[in-house]
C-alpha cells in the first residue's frame, strides 16, 4: 500500500518538475543570420532574442572576421539595440578601419538623425574618401545653415584634391549646396565657374540659374556679368 502511494505520487510530481525547468534557447549562429538578406536577418535575430547582440560586438571587434561579416554586424547590431547602439556607434565611428567608420555612420541613419549628423561632421574630415562622401550624404539630407558654411571649407580643402586634381567629392558637395542655393553664396558660386572640374562647374551654372533667374548656358557673356554683379 505505502509502495503503491509512493509510485503514485512519483509520478503526478514528474510533470510539476519538468514544467518548472525553463526550455533552453536553441543555440545562436550569428554568421548563417549574417548570410540572410537584410529583412531576414533582422528578424532571424529578433527571434533569437538576446544571445545576438554580444555576439555581434565579437565579430565586429574580430581581426579574423571579414569585413562584409564586420560590416553587417555593425547595422544588424544598430537595427537590433536601436538608440540604445548609440554609444557603440560614437566608437566605432573613431575605429582606425574605414569600413568600421563608414559602417557606424550609415547605421546612426537608421538609428538617430541627430547622432546621424553629428557623426557625419566628425568624419567630414575622414582620410577616407568614401567615408567622407558619406558624411555629405547624410548632411545633404538636413542641411543647416552651419552646415553650408562648413561644406564650403571642404570643397576649398586640400585633401579634396589629389596632384592638384579636384576629386569627385567635389562636385558633390557643390551639388548638395546648389540644391537650395542662398543668395549670399552668389560668388562662391560664380568662382566655381572657373573650377576645371566639369561636374563643379555644372552644379555652379545650376545654383547660380537659380539665384539670379538667369539662362546661363554657354553664354560667356553673363557668366562674366555675373561674376561682376555680386
Amino acid at each position: 500500500m505505502r509502495t503503491t502511494f509512493f509510485l503514485a505520487a512519483m509520478f503526478v510530481s514528474i510533470p510539476t518538475v519538468m514544467a518548472a525547468i525553463p526550455r533552453a534557447m536553441p543555440t545562436v549562429n550569428v554568421h548563417e543570420i549574417l548570410s540572410l538578406p537584410a529583412d531576414n536577418r533582422l528578424q532571424a535575430a529578433i527571434t533569437m532574442g538576446d544571445q545576438v547582440s554580444p555576439e555581434l560586438l565579437k565579430i565586429v571587434a574580430a581581426e579574423s572576421e571579414t569585413l562584409e561579416s564586420r560590416w553587417k554586424s555593425v547595422t544588424l547590431y544598430a537595427a537590433l539595440k536601436k538608440e540604445a547602439s548609440i554609444p557603440m556607434l560614437a566608437q566605432w565611428a573613431k575605429s582606425p578601419q574605414w569600413f568600421l567608420r563608414n559602417a557606424s555612420l550609415v547605421a546612426a541613419r537608421t538609428v538617430s538623425a541627430e547622432k546621424a549628423h553629428d557623426i557625419a561632421l566628425q568624419l567630414l574630415q575622414d582620410k577616407a574618401l568614401v567615408v567622407r562622401s558619406a558624411a555629405v550624404d547624410v548632411l545633404s539630407e538636413d542641411l543647416k545653415a552651419e552646415d553650408r558654411k562648413t561644406l564650403w571649407k571642404e570643397f576649398s580643402a586640400s585633401y579634396n584634391f589629389h596632384r592638384k586634381q579636384s576629386l569627385w567629392i567635389r562636385g558633390q558637395i557643390l551639388k548638395t549646396l546648389a540644391s537650395a542655393p542662398e543668395r549670399n553664396e552668389k560668388s562662391n558660386f560664380a568662382l566655381a565657374l572657373e573650377d576645371k572640374d566639369s561636374r563643379v562647374y555644372a552644379q555652379a551654372v545650376q545654383a547660380l540659374e537659380k539665384i539670379t533667374k538667369l539662362k546661363l548656358g554657354d553664354n560667356l557673356q553673363i557668366k562674366n556679368k555675373v561674376k561682376i554683379e555680386d
